[in-house]
């Protein structure tokens, strides 16, 4: 079916949601090795609490929303 042109589909979000978090992970690991966060060893352990938890557990709330959908009755 022909979809209309201002309407995002699943694909669409999903790539945009990729591409936030490549962008959010190459950030973080910029942070970390930041000489001004280095000093302040509580914040270079948040950026890395975010870098090795944060990241995963928002792909896999992503993915439960993709199964969610996909497992939806019409």
């Amino acid at each position: 079916p022909k979809l209309d042109a201002d309407t995002a589909t699943l694909s669409d979000r999903l790539f945009v949601f990729n591409y936030l978090m490549v962008s959010v992970m190459i950030g973080i690991s910029i942070l970390r090795v930041n000489s001004r966060i280095a000093h302040h060893k509580w914040l270079k352990r948040t950026f890395a609490f975010f870098h090795i938890a944060g990241v995963p557990l928002a792909v896999a709330a992503v993915a439960w929303y993709v199964w969610g959908l996909a497992t939806m009755e019409s």
